[in-house]
């Protein structure tokens, strides 16, 4: 599990929040009940910006947020153990990230499937990082009698140079490995 610094995120929080009250009750001489409302707004504002575009910001990075960036366009492949055989398929995967909230599509030829809970995994004192997740796919019409819709799970490792791989398994006991590279943002 990712180790979240809640502490940290409270303290600055409410040192924002006392320096917007001070500046407001102070420089613009503001009464309380108004200097406490536009102090509530600003850190609203603070926080919907935060969570939502300057997590990405590598000033950030470790101290407050824990996990990496891996939201866009990946490519690669996946071998699986479907059908008897360990072919190659070309994948693509499609992530989007915010601070809170990450989906997760993959597609191929023949199917697409999209994540229904996804978590990073990472450990510093044990060199682990990682995206797990659990999705549903959903093949097209003409390969549902052979490939009928399932679900599964997906255990990627995060490597520092934009690459992911790992393994993945279905409700009908299919496994495989996937490995993927990053195309664009």
């Amino acid at each position: 599990m990712v180790k979240y610094n809640l502490k940290r995120y409270i303290a600055i929080i409410t040192i924002l929040a006392v320096g917007f009250f001070i500046l407001y009750v102070t420089l613009f001489n503001l009464p309380i009940k108004e200097s406490v409302s536009y102090s509530i707004t600003t850190i609203s504002v603070f926080a919907f910006l935060f969570v939502s575009v300057a997590w990405k910001c590598k000033a950030f990075r470790g101290w407050l947020v824990p996990f990496p960036d891996i939201s866009g366009k990946w490519k690669g492949y996946l071998e699986s153990s479907y059908e008897g055989g360990s072919k190659r398929i070309p994948i693509e995967l499609s992530i989007r990230q915010t601070f809170l909230h990450i989906q997760i599509k993959l597609s191929t030829k023949e199917s697409k499937s999209n994540s229904i809970a996804a978590a990073f995994n990472i450990d510093d004192d044990r060199n682990i990082k990682q995206i797990c997740y659990t999705y549903r796919n959903e093949p097209r019409a003409k390969f549902q009698e052979r490939s009928p819709i399932h679900y599964g799970s997906v255990i990627l490792n995060i490597d520092a140079n934009d690459k992911m791989s790992g393994i993945y398994w279905t409700g009908r006991k299919t496994i495989g490995d996937i490995s993927v590279s990053k195309c664009s943002k």
